[in-house]
């Protein structure tokens, strides 16, 4: 594995895909954190990374919300812009209809 943190997203899931693994009778190796987990220091540092990753993906999603909230409130208008005028949804229909009865798909 390249790094713990992208094995899963919480202390509880990484815990559960390591028991997966060990059951299955798979030794779990991080090539860049030298963590092997086969070794009583390996497990202790795995531990610690999982809260510190666990932590980590919560602040992402923090700030994420944080910025969505501040970009809302500043007026602007998230998401895909409405179709309206000459492209509405009908000539979008009518448009796949002909291409898919030439034979050329969506």
């Amino acid at each position: 594995m390249w790094k713990v943190d992208r094995l899963g997203r919480s202390v509880q899931h990484l815990h559960n895909a390591i028991a997966k693994l060990k059951d299955s009778g798979v030794a779990f190796v991080s090539t860049t954190e030298g963590i092997d987990l086969t070794t009583p220091m390996g497990e202790a540092m795995f531990g610690m990374l999982a809260v510190m990753a666990q932590f980590e993906r919560a602040l992402i999603v923090e700030r994420t919300r944080a910025g969505l909230a501040r970009v809302k409130a500043s007026g602007v208008k998230l998401g895909r812009p409405l179709l309206t005028g000459k492209v509405c949804r009908a000539t979008l229909q009518q448009r796949e209809r002909r291409r898919r009865a030439e034979g050329r798909g969506a």
